[in-house]
């Protein structure tokens, strides 16, 4: 990490939430999630109040709390992106994935198919998060259901997405 005389330094600056995002982004790279989190955090609390423009740091902050397991505080966040008008097409499509991807990792399958099909049907423009969506729904779906009816839901699924993309 880094030091805190360094910290208490840039939380003085101007645009200090910038430098602190850049901490935090660096941490994160290097699997330091909670260390990402407090950077996140700080840069979130020095940055002004606008979701359009720091909605990438709240992300990130998501991120390293759902990369250690504090799915509850994750989702807050997710949420937090995913509601705002400000952030409207790929910001509230990424942040409702990894909503579904918090209830994925906890097993939730039929919470995670809420949030992964909310992506892939609304949102289906962003192929990136889309495609991965449809993916970990699949997989979802796949654990929580026998083989015929398995097939049958991707078979409907199947018409649901044609009639769409017509």
């Amino acid at each position: 990490g880094y030091s805190s005389a360094a910290s208490d330094v840039y939380k003085r600056q101007p645009f200090a939430w910038r430098a602190a995002f850049e901490l935090a982004k660096i941490e994160y790279k290097n699997k330091n999630y909670a260390s990402a989190e407090v950077y996140a955090k700080d840069a979130q609390m020095l940055a002004p109040p606008d979701i359009g423009l720091v909605y990438p740091v709240v992300m990130l902050r998501a991120d390293a709390l759902r990369l250690q397991k504090k799915y509850d505080d994750a989702c807050h966040l997710y949420l937090k992106i995913a509601m705002s008008k400000e952030c409207r097409g790929e910001p509230q499509a990424e942040s409702l994935y990894k909503i579904g991807l918090c209830w994925y990792e906890q097993g939730e399958w039929g919470k995670a198919h809420a949030y992964f099909q909310r992506v892939f049907v609304g949102y289906f423009k962003f192929e990136y998060w889309g495609s991965r969506a449809y993916y970990y729904d699949a997989r979802a779906a796949r654990r929580q259901q026998t083989d015929q009816e398995y097939a049958q839901r991707l078979l409907q699924e199947f018409k649901l997405l044609s009639l769409i993309h017509i």
